[in-house]
């Protein structure tokens, strides 16, 4: 229906069209449709990667809203955890939803309580910078105060529940991988849900006789344009953006590097900086390794095979590696 919609000169989607499109799938394609099957373990898979794509989304609304909230209770928020989303985090602002509930709390009983709900020792001062920070802050409250505090209180509930279901879907789809003979988790950076995704939208890699079948499937592949002598390539936009989306996403994390200076793969990481080197931009380069990453994944679901890691290996020794060859 999307290809359908594409080749015909509309630019507004409407309910009605897509009917049309539809219409025109079914009257002139019909032949060459697959069969849909509610026991296919790829439709399940699907279903199930869908509705997690929906709970995670669900989560960033809530947690931009949680964000918004606490901007007005406690300015300095950011200070306080990592992320908004801990363990220790949610605790907190559950509890203490805004500073009028915590200011007869002294560190060290803060300090205690952070530690409870985290299950792990904090920083010896986090407890007394935080509430440094609430006193440097000076005092937020405003009207009807109580009814934002249960407000807050509500939004870190359901990020508790929805980040419990996500847990809970993830047991489920590991266990759903078992059925598929797909080691696509021996990547170092690959999760249950990326090699889930991966597969759900891929399905039978049978279809895709040769790597280059699936590049241009997802939208790696470039078109290329041509009017006489002269041509020019561009991105795919007919491609699956799902797909795409993977590829692109799995390419940033394997050319990352953590706080360590250690690469999560030098040889992606490698095959990157050579490609800057050789001129291209850094979206090209980026575009080269999703390119060489639906080779490998096409290739580890072909013949179901495994992939080795190579190991960490710090920036600083690999540059001082490259000098020497130099």
């Amino acid at each position: 229906m999307a290809h359908e919609r594409k080749s015909l000169n509309v630019t507004q989607k409407t309910d009605e069209f897509d009917a049309e499109c539809a219409a025109r799938v079914l009257l002139n394609r019909f032949d060459s449709l697959p069969k849909a099957d509610v026991q296919d373990k790829y439709w399940i898979l699907k279903n199930l990667v869908t509705h997690r794509d929906a709970m995670v989304k669900s989560n960033i609304i809530l947690k931009n809203r949680l964000h918004s909230l606490l901007a007005s209770h406690y300015p300095s928020y950011t200070n306080f955890f990592c992320s908004i989303d801990t363990l220790g985090a949610l605790a907190f602002y559950e509890k203490y939803p805004s500073p009028s509930k915590i200011k007869d709390v002294t560190a060290a009983e803060l300090n205690k309580f952070l530690t409870g709900v985290s299950g792990r020792g904090n920083p010896k001062d986090k407890a007394q910078k935080i509430i440094d920070y609430i006193n440097a802050d000076g005092d937020t409250t405003i009207e009807h105060q109580e009814i934002r505090d249960s407000t807050v209180i509500s939004v870190v509930k359901m990020i508790r529940s929805n980040m419990e279901e996500l847990h809970t879907i993830d047991k489920k789809l590991e266990e759903l991988l078992e059925h598929f003979d797909y080691k696509l988790t021996s990547i170092r950076g690959v999760s249950t849900a990326i090699a889930a995704g991966l597969i759900s939208e891929i399905g039978d890699i049978s279809r895709f006789p040769k790597p280059a079948k699936l590049a241009r499937y997802s939208g790696v592949a470039p078109i290329t344009q041509a009017s006489g002598k002269s041509e020019a390539q561009f991105a795919d936009t007919r491609g699956n953006k799902a797909l795409h989306h993977i590829f692109y996403s799995l390419a940033l994390s394997l050319i990352s590097v953590s706080q360590s200076k250690k690469a999560r793969n030098i040889y992606f990481h490698n095959y990157f900086e050579k490609k800057v080197s050789e001129g291209k931009t850094k979206r090209q380069a980026l575009n080269c390794l999703q390119r060489r990453l639906v080779n490998i994944i096409w290739g580890m679901m072909t013949y179901k095979t495994e992939y080795r890691n190579p190991e960490l290996q710090l920036i600083e020794e690999l540059d001082k590696s490259k000098q020497k060859m130099i």
